[in-house]
């Protein structure tokens, strides 16, 4: 294999970054040595993700606070020589010494991630991201998988056609309809989460089967666009496209495309309908938005240059929210307490939102927009690095054991891809009413038990019986 262009990638890998952290070295205010330990700390994080790789879900926690502080940092700093950011930051100052606190905050962040990780890995836990053969789907699969494959998928753009007629959940907006309990529930569930285990539990067993697994791949991409635009999310569509591209990136044994033309398509599909969804929630956006005085701050209209910048740079969750909590001046472990009980009604502000001096800190009968702290000014509202450290290693060492119970219930890569990338998400979001994720966590995790229960023997000699065969 000819390892000359890959060298040449990570060639150009390594000068963008030192292009990025030049420019920040020179414009950041506050003490360089600490921009450079920072800087140090966030390149650390970055190679642990992909060195003896054991999770994905790690993986993508790791990108997540990478792009949420020191890239947005950065990239700000270079493109325009100070810090433009799209989220409000409370009663921040600017000042040398604000700043080394967001940095000492954002660096103790990441040497917790990284603890994290590596008591994780005295445990000498097997890998989650490999393709297991042995693996194979359930018995009763191979009968059904048509007619089962079929429904599935047409179920799952039906769910999301009806949470978009119906306004179920649909991003800044509270619930245009409410349905018997727990019909909200589920159906808001299934578009965001449950669509796209659906679609990666069948590209698993149809590779189970030794099938080319071209067909599913499409499907989690008509999913993926079907799903960003039901929700009104522009991210969606990658956060349930991309997950099952990187295990096939990761597990190359796969032959999901043999030709240079198929690979090419795929990617003009992929681009197409990311593109295309882009514009599409962009322009529902603007409809549905149209009435908000002021605009939310996040929803800027069309694609143009800003939405680019917003998109690409400032949309991660960061920076912003330990910018505003480690100036707010009332921190203590009781606000830390407050905060994680929390309860928020329809419509109604959050506590964060004036901490941060947002723009939506208003009840509204029709909107439900929030500025996020993430998961670093939330444990930062204890005023303790101590807590912030502890709490680092603990939710990182949490997302790396919910990952390995979902392989060894699932045997799926892609499944832990998948929710790796989700529970990694919200994690680099936490801080808005967190026990109000305890339903999305608790359901997400059951349906995985559920397939676990799919793939037992009595379910495999119930479902044969009822097909006509003879128990394997």
């Amino acid at each position: 294999m000819n390892f000359a262009p890959l060298r040449k990638f990570n060639i150009l890998l390594w000068l963008g970054w030192l292009a990025l952290f030049g420019a920040g070295l020179t414009d950041y205010s506050g003490s360089k040595v600490l921009y450079v330990v920072f800087s140090l700390s966030f390149l650390a994080l970055l190679l642990s993700a992909f060195h003896r790789q054991l999770s994905y879900g790690y993986l993508f926690l790791v990108l997540f606070l990478w792009l949420g502080f020191w890239f947005k940092l950065t990239s700000n700093l270079l493109l325009t020589g100070y810090v433009s950011l799209g989220e409000p930051v409370g009663a921040f100052d600017g000042s040398p010494a604000a700043w080394d606190t967001v940095l000492s905050v954002a660096t103790i962040t990441a040497l917790g991630c990284m603890s994290g990780r590596f008591i994780y890995g005295l445990s000498k836990p097997v890998s989650t991201c490999a393709l297991d053969e042995t693996a194979t789907p359930p018995a009763w699969y191979a009968a059904w998988r048509t007619p089962l494959g079929i429904t599935i998928f047409a179920a799952c753009l039906l769910l999301a056609v009806i949470n978009s007629i119906y306004g179920i959940n649909q991003i800044g907006l509270t619930p245009r309809t409410i349905l018997p309990w727990p019909m909200n529930a589920l159906i808001s569930w299934t578009v965001s989460i449950g669509s796209a285990m659906a679609m990666a539990t069948i590209l698993h067993w149809e590779i189970g089967l030794k099938k080319k697994p071209i067909l599913p791949i499409y499907a989690v991409l008509i999913e993926g666009f079907t799903s960003t635009i039901s929700l009104l999310s522009r991210a969606a569509y990658l956060f349930h496209s991309i997950p099952p591209l990187v295990v096939l990136q990761r597990n190359k044994e796969i032959a999901w495309c043999r030709t240079k033309k198929g690979a090419l398509l795929f990617l003009v599909v992929f681009a197409v309908l990311f593109m295309v969804s882009l514009t599409s929630v962009s322009k529902l956006r603007d409809y549905y938005y149209n009435d908000k005085t002021p605009p939310p701050a996040h929803a800027v209209p069309n694609f143009r240059p800003a939405l680019a910048h917003q998109l690409f740079v400032n949309r991660w969750i960061g920076l912003e929210g330990v910018m505003a909590v480690s100036a707010y001046p009332h921190k203590s472990m009781k606000l830390f307490i407050e905060m994680a009980t929390e309860r928020r009604g329809l419509g109604e502000p959050t506590r964060y939102q004036a901490i941060s001096n947002s723009l939506y800190q208003n009840a509204s009968n029709k909107y439900q927009f929030a500025t996020l702290p993430g998961i670093a000014a939330f444990l930062f509202y204890s005023g303790s690095f101590t807590v912030l450290m502890l709490g680092m290693i603990i939710f990182t060492l949490g997302l790396l054991a919910i990952e390995r119970l979902v392989f060894a219930l699932t045997r799926n890569p892609f499944m832990c891809s998948l929710l790796g990338l989700t529970f990694a998400n919200l994690i680099a979001q936490f801080g808005i009413t967190p026990r109000q994720d305890i339903p999305f966590v608790s359901m997400t995790i059951g349906a995985t038990f559920a397939i676990a229960v799919l793939r037992s023997r009595p379910v495999e000699r119930a479902l044969q019986k009822f097909h006509g065969a003879s128990p394997v």
